[in-house]
């Protein structure tokens, strides 16, 4: 009967993952000519330290490329690998860990603007069969005079001019350039222009991340996906009209339900983002909502389950990260965007018709920015509105009014507020359980025994002689 409920102990260590390596070979991000790039950045600037930060998928490759820096440049090189937020970000405290001054960044990159430490780039270097792109695009755009832009998967970076003379017989492409400088038009990208909403737009690529925030930031007539290995094309839907923008609405209605919200860093080189830290908790104590700053690190669902007094949470990070797509988290999980949306009474008329994946856009000069309406003032009926999850009245903000107002509804938001302004971590001083106790110098150390050994699914036991 023990065999219908587990499996072998071989074949679990012999399984595959089901994961895909974006590089399998050296030579698909390490040719001569990236080594000729990198040698001449570190020679130019005079670079004493230099860290080479790698993704997991990378890792194998680190020693190969180290050796042959070394041989061609005088700097102290270093590896850096277990990133302290998402592979795709540049690791700047890391590199600052060991008084590195500038940082080589290899594989895919988010290129997210960094404020402390010049980086150089080292994309991977994807294969392109030229015939099947043009195959595919004359397939499903027969019309060749069609407006189209291009936009490509940073594995194709070194191949953009190869990808343009696969198009040549389409008369009006434009393409889109990665921002190395780091001023973007829209995510990392510099727009060929403004308004593409009567535009093809056509990823080459991975159906990843990278792809479902463009389809959702920029407004075209229609997008297509051509994947990478198969280069088989197909319409991209765009999120804005899915389930999954519904899920995100509810959310924006629970965060303005929330008591207490959770600010979770993830990102500590990202340019703005002590500006977004900032706006959030405005935003929330002017709803009289209390403000818990979290640094978890790599954020997972067991992570942020631990702070159960939090009734939903802010992440503010690398754009590309993947968690505003997963329903693991038991607690709501929002964007600044989604935050901005509601706690701020300036976007409190309806939702609008677009997202914003990137925080910078929502702080004072980007694209989305909008004032917050004084919050002293008050309008009366507008003060409060009613919760679309609960059905309750809700205050939409905290007034300071003199006792001689005789308005209940004042009366009430002010017994709100005195509520809310309270110890933010009286809340978590009040647990039963605060951890273990170490009881250092206590207690006499125990000898070393011999423990289990095997895989979690059978362990065989080991009596210690």
């Amino acid at each position: 009967m023990t065999s219908a409920f587990s499996t072998n102990d071989t074949e679990c260590l012999s399984r595959d993952t089901e994961h895909v390596l974006d590089v399998e070979r050296l030579d698909e991000i390490w040719t001569d000519q990236r080594l000729s790039e990198c040698v001449s950045w570190i020679n130019t600037h005079q670079f004493d330290k230099v860290c080479l930060q790698f993704p997991d998928d990378l890792i194998p490759f680190s020693i190969a490329i180290l050796q042959e820096l070394k041989k061609n440049t005088t700097a102290e090189l270093c590896i850096l690998g277990d990133t302290s937020y998402g592979s795709c970000c540049v690791d700047e405290i890391a590199a600052l860990h060991v008084n590195a001054n500038a940082i080589i960044h290899f594989g895919h990159a988010c290129l997210s603007k960094v404020s402390r430490l010049p980086v150089h780039y080292v994309f991977s270097n994807f294969k392109l069969d030229v015939d099947k792109i043009r195959q595919e695009m004359k397939s499903h755009i027969p019309n060749s005079k069609e407006e189209i832009v291009v936009f490509y998967a940073t594995g194709f970076f070194y191949h953009l001019d190869d990808i343009k003379s696969a198009l040549s017989s389409f008369t009006n492409v434009s393409y889109a350039q990665l921002a190395l400088d780091g001023k973007p038009d829209n995510l990392c990208w510099k727009m060929p222009k403004n308004n593409l909403s009567e535009m093809t737009c056509i990823w080459i690529g991975d159906d990843n991340q990278s792809l479902f925030n463009l389809s959702l930031t920029v407004n075209a007539k229609q997008w297509l996906s051509c994947d990478r290995r198969s280069y088989q094309m197909k319409v991209v839907n765009s999120p804005l009209a899915t389930n999954w923008m519904r899920r995100r609405n509810f959310f924006v209605e629970k965060c303005k339900d929330a008591q207490a919200i959770g600010i979770v860093v993830g990102t500590l080189t990202a340019d703005g983002y002590l500006n977004a830290v900032n706006r959030i908790q405005t935003l929330a104590r002017d709803r009289g909502i209390r403000t818990y700053l979290l640094s978890v690190g790599k954020i997972n669902p067991a992570k942020l389950a631990n702070f159960m007094e939090i009734d939903c949470f802010v992440f503010i990070g690398c754009p590309e990260n993947i968690i505003y797509t997963s329903r693991d988290f038991y607690k709501p999980l929002l964007s600044v965007f989604e935050a901005e949306l509601a706690l701020n009474p300036a976007w409190r008329e309806q939702y609008p018709n677009f997202y914003a994946v990137d925080f910078t856009d929502i702080l004072p000069d980007g694209k989305h920015f909008r004032v917050a309406e004084n919050q002293t003032e008050t309008n009366g009926d507008d003060d409060y509105d009613v919760s679309l999850v609960s059905g309750r009245i809700r205050p939409m903000k905290i007034t300071d009014n003199d006792d001689t107002n005789h308005n209940t509804g004042t009366q009430l938001e002010k017994k709100h507020n005195q509520l809310m302004n309270t110890n933010s971590s009286s809340a978590f001083n009040d647990r039963s359980w605060t951890g273990l106790d170490p009881s250092l110098g206590q207690q006499e150390p125990s000898k070393i025994t011999k423990g289990r050994s095997g895989i979690a699914i059978k362990y065989t036991e080991n009596e210690h002689k």
